[in-house]
């Protein structure tokens, strides 16, 4: 296959937080009110359980709605997310088998020319050269990034 197209189309959907000003100045507000300068040492555990209880359910309301936006807003990409897994699955089968054939084959190229180079310096150093080479020591992989 010469030409792979892939044509999607993608229109993100607009969320707004229309009261957001509104509800972080009254949020600000209100948590320095009540809560700024509160010495639960002095105060007490009930007071504090209280107020975590409070809070509690204030920031439960926020991480619902955050929660609820979020799965809204990608739902589109996660469905599409899975049709392109598909596709490279499809791919990745033939592709692993050849990169995997190319790195041997190249690794086995870049030895083959460093033995090549070896032997030829080692002709100079007759017989030991020759059992230098034949070692099952001599040839080094790290030699291959040189």
């Amino acid at each position: 296959m010469d030409n792979l197209t892939i044509i999607s189309t993608s229109t993100p959907g607009v969320v707004t937080f229309d009261n957001f000003q509104e509800v972080k100045t009254n949020l600000e507000t209100y948590v320095q009110e009540t809560f700024e300068g509160i010495d639960y040492d002095k105060e007490g555990i009930d007071i504090a359980t209280a107020d975590r209880d409070e809070l509690k359910k204030m920031r439960d309301v926020v991480s619902k709605k955050q929660k609820e936006i979020e799965k809204i807003y990608s739902a589109p990409y996660i469905s599409v997310e899975k049709m392109l897994k598909e596709l490279i699955d499809i791919i990745d089968v033939p592709y692993k088998r050849a990169k995997s054939y190319v790195d041997v084959a190249s690794e086995n190229e870049k030895k083959q020319a460093v033995m090549n180079y070896a032997i030829s310096k080692a002709t100079s150093l007759g017989e030991i050269g020759q059992k230098i080479i034949e070692s099952p020591s001599f040839f080094n992989k790290k030699w291959l990034n040189k």
